[in-house]
């Protein structure tokens, strides 16, 4: 049966039980939900393949791997969320944490002012991007030495409520370290879970803002603050809320996401700034860590360490978040490795090309029909934008056309928010990138991700502005 085609009525397969909480068991329907007496699609694959195995994946999720297509055998993976496209994005990168919107995403007739703006609020400082769930939207931001927690209507910005708690807006000497929190919130099972620059969690009611209980990295779990401070956004899945408090008394911590107990603590490796992602380990659930000193590998369930490899540069500062494609990450740092694509199917983790001429700093990279899409860091004096093969690490194509940035990618469409607080949307439909809107929307510099979700963008700048677009315009 064609993936892309609508299935039979009564096609149906049930997913087989895995030994991890948060891969359930799932009744799916290819690509399609029934819907009253008609198909509805929900999921479409961003290559087109066949003779492919579908296989259980982190909950709500399903894997496509391997099969062919039109140009040949497949040797990758591609992950399919179980979820009406577009509803929810709970969390930092969105439901896969791999940047990727599953919403249709039309430009066309922006003035130059930028499209429909729904409302502006003013939010703190800090690098927080914004989870959405429910048509309600989650962010942090300090002002006078207080962080804050916010729930958003998204339709008209209204608060609907605020959690406040003391917290130092400073991270770090240098000037050039914007001050505030760095953690995205993430809601899952009716529950908020925040994480501040000085190691503050707290697991608050989604509906409230009541707090349902409290922890923190260094004080109560005995980790090692990292240099410019916690950055890492919570990874919730099968009932674990997993984090990375650095040191030598477990640097990756599992939490009972119900009650806030230590369920596992495993590593004694520096705390990084990047977001943990779920992978697999032959049949194991892995969480893939990139810590200060390196990638591991950990069982998701125990905590035992699987693998590792090993790359740093200057404080630590392994910061993206890894691509993932298989049982192979994209990781990279602005020391001399550069970028690598790493693999782990047999067991060890092997080098299978390196780039030591482009390097990543905080923004993550992208994977996109078979092409890895990056800012390149290691240019400073440039704002070049690459897309390499996947599979080989050769160039795919390079521009210039846009100033470094952080970026959403959705329906053939890069959405990037530079560090100047440009709006600046590429299709990338064709064999080269084409500029299709731009405008200036908020001023200052922008390190936060911008979020596609409902139908809207969400934008905030360093100092805590932010803007909510309407995106459906034609």
């Amino acid at each position: 049966m064609p993936c892309s085609g609508r299935p039979p009525a009564g096609a149906s397969r049930r997913l087989r039980h895995a030994p991890f909480p948060g891969f359930l068991p799932t009744l799916f329907i290819l690509f399609s939900r029934l819907r009253g007496d008609g198909w509805e699609e929900f999921a479409r694959l961003r290559t087109p393949r066949f003779f492919h195995r579908l296989v259980p994946g982190p909950a709500g999720q399903l894997l496509a791997v391997g099969g062919e297509g039109p140009d040949g055998k497949l040797a990758d993976l591609e992950i399919i969320p179980l979820v009406a496209p577009g509803t929810d994005w709970p969390g930092f990168r969105g439901p896969n944490r791999d940047g990727v919107s599953a919403e249709s995403f039309a430009v066309t007739n922006w003035p130059k002012e930028g499209p429909p703006i729904r409302w502006r609020a003013s939010l703190g400082r800090g690098l927080s991007s914004f989870a959405v769930r429910a048509g309600r939207v989650f962010t942090l931001g300090n002002s006078n030495e207080t962080d804050t927690v916010r729930c958003l209507d998204a339709d008209n910005g209204r608060v609907q409520w605020h959690f406040d708690y003391p917290c130092a807006s400073t991270n770090h000497p240098m000037s050039v370290v914007p001050h505030g929190p760095a953690a995205t919130p993430t809601v899952a099972d009716g529950r908020v879970i925040s994480l501040s620059r000085e190691g503050d969690v707290f697991c608050l009611e989604e509906a409230t803002g009541r707090v349902l209980w409290r922890t923190h990295l260094v004080g109560a779990l005995g980790g090692k603050r990292p240099v410019y401070g916690y950055a890492q956004s919570p990874l919730v899945a099968g009932g674990l809320i997993f984090l990375e408090p650095g040191g030598t008394n477990g640097g990756v911590a599992a939490l009972e996401a119900a009650s806030g107990r230590v369920r596992w603590r495993a590593g004694t490796s520096e705390a990084g700034y990047s977001s943990a992602r779920l992978t697999r380990f032959g049949e194991r659930p892995a969480l893939a860590v990139f810590q200060g000193e390196e990638l591991v590998l950990f069982d998701a369930t125990t905590g035992a360490r699987l693998a590792a490899h090993r790359t740093t540069t200057r404080d630590f500062c392994n910061t993206i978040t890894p691509a993932l494609a298989g049982t192979s990450a994209f990781i990279s740092n602005t020391g001399s490795d550069g970028t690598a694509r790493v693999d782990w199917s047999t067991g060890q983790v092997r080098v299978l090309w390196q780039k030591t001429d482009l390097g990543l700093l905080f923004n993550s990279p992208v994977l996109w029909r078979g092409g890895l899409i990056a800012f390149n860091d290691a240019r400073r004096n440039d704002h070049q934008l690459v897309c390499l093969d996947a599979m080989t690490g050769e160039p795919r194509w390079t521009t210039d056309e846009v100033e470094k940035g952080v970026f959403t990618v959705a329906d053939d469409k890069m959405i990037v928010l530079t560090r100047q607080s440009e709006l600046v949307v590429l299709d990338l439909a064709g064999t080269r990138p084409r500029v299709a809107a731009r405008a200036q929307v908020l001023g200052g510099k922008s390190w936060a991700e911008p979020v596609l979700a409902g139908g809207r963008i969400f934008c905030r700048n360093n100092d805590g502005a932010a803007v909510c677009f309407d995106a459906r315009m034609n």
